[in-house]
């Protein structure tokens, strides 16, 4: 089973709201006062609040590779920043081997290859774990790749 360790990515993830598991906040923010909530809702967090962008669940298979982990995992998220992967719960799996992985997405012109730290474990899903990675900041060319990626599962860039 997955070990947890605490980083300052997950410490942050974990801080920050996610105001669709508050749908009256949500309905309050997208209305006629929702500028002046926003502003009271920054003021007491002392940050910024940010619009996630909406998901879309895909299933895809990919390979995740590390150091002492090489697995066919299940992509069920892709954003500009990372991706949500499901990974088999009866594999070993340290968390605190994951700082330098990197993701193989097969493409029809070629696998594309992108380097990803987990950031936190969000839990598990049957016999899966459900993990957060975001892409690694020295990773080249993330925006075309990405792009490339988007358009081959939804049809469009």
């Amino acid at each position: 089973m997955a070990r947890r360790t605490a980083t300052k990515e997950s410490a942050a993830a974990a801080a920050t709201p996610n105001f669709n598991d508050y749908p009256a906040i949500s309905t309050m923010l997208d209305g006629p006062d929702g500028e002046r909530l926003r502003q009271e809702l920054e003021h007491i967090l002392g940050r910024a609040l940010k619009a996630r962008a909406p998901r879309r669940q895909v299933k895809r298979m990919v390979r995740l590779i590390g150091a002492h982990y090489d697995e066919v995992v299940l992509l069920k998220d892709v954003s500009s920043s990372g991706v949500r992967l499901l990974v088999r719960g009866d594999t070993p799996f340290d968390l605190r081997d994951t700082t330098d992985m990197t993701l193989v997405v097969k493409l029809p012109s070629g696998p594309r290859r992108l380097r990803v730290v987990v950031v936190r474990l969000c839990g598990q899903d049957g016999p899966h774990l459900d993990l957060a990675c975001r892409f690694a900041a020295e990773s080249e060319g993330i925006e075309a790749h990405l792009a490339e990626i988007r358009s081959y599962m939804f049809g469009k860039a």
